[in-house]
């Protein structure tokens, strides 16, 4: 059977929430590139930059499941910082290593709150917010945790859930394998990217992550490069 036809959710090396060092760090600064250069970062940013823009009477929330590096919080801030729109953004995620790596990158003596939580176990954790961004999160997930994640986030009542991730495609995943030879990327990004790629989502899968919320809509687009942007949207 073809990987591309069902998604076949196994670990990743950098799944390992107790995972440090050059090579993690390397990762981290290897999928920056991707998210700058192939979609990432756009797909998620703008429609964020949309809802603070139309909730201007307050300072928005904005929290980053998932946050890795903090590069695209780091986008948001300084568009915001712009516009001199205020905005309070907080980065969530499992490994403590990782955040650190946030914090000196990207954000150091700068007023931004960073919790290590697991997103399943550790819900109570995730704080409130009015924008929930996920961002190539929620492939590493069965569906039945996906759902479960996506739940437990509205409960909190947001007004916007901004979901990126990846199209699981034969395509894509050439692609990729070519880029991470002609770029001489890590061994890490290379295993965990491409094995991401298979635990991507077509879109009757993305479709079924949104249908049926009530008090939301949903909005589903194809993004390049071979990502799926949905956006849950609170109903006025």
């Amino acid at each position: 059977m073809s990987r591309f036809k069902n998604r076949v959710v196994v670990p990743e090396y950098i799944d390992d929430f107790n995972m440090v060092g050059q090579a993690l760090d390397l990762t981290l600064l290897e999928i920056e590139w991707v998210n700058k250069y192939l979609g990432g970062i756009n797909t998620s940013v703008y429609p964020i930059l949309k809802y603070i823009q139309e909730h201007l009477q307050r300072k928005v929330t904005v929290v980053d499941i998932g946050c890795g590096s903090g590069d695209i919080l780091k986008k948001i801030q300084k568009v915001s910082k712009h516009v001199h729109i205020p905005v309070n953004l907080v980065g969530v995620d499992a490994n403590e290593h990782i955040l650190d790596f946030a914090r000196e990158k990207h954000f150091q003596h700068q007023q931004i709150q960073f919790v290590k939580a697991d997103v399943l176990l550790e819900t109570e954790k995730i704080p409130f917010a009015d924008v929930y961004m996920l961002n190539l999160f929620l492939h590493h997930f069965e569906m039945t945790d996906i759902r479960k994640i996506l739940n437990n986030l509205l409960e909190k009542g947001p007004g916007l859930i901004v979901v990126n991730d990846l199209q699981r495609s034969r395509l894509a995943y050439i692609l990729f394998t070519l880029l991470c030879k002609v770029k001489r990327t890590s061994t890490v990004t290379f295993h965990d990217g491409r094995l991401s790629i298979t635990k991507g989502f077509d879109k009757k899968e993305m479709i079924s992550m949104a249908e049926g919320i009530s008090g939301y809509e949903y909005k589903l687009h194809w993004r390049w490069a071979f990502r799926w942007q949905l956006l849950l949207i609170k109903k006025q």
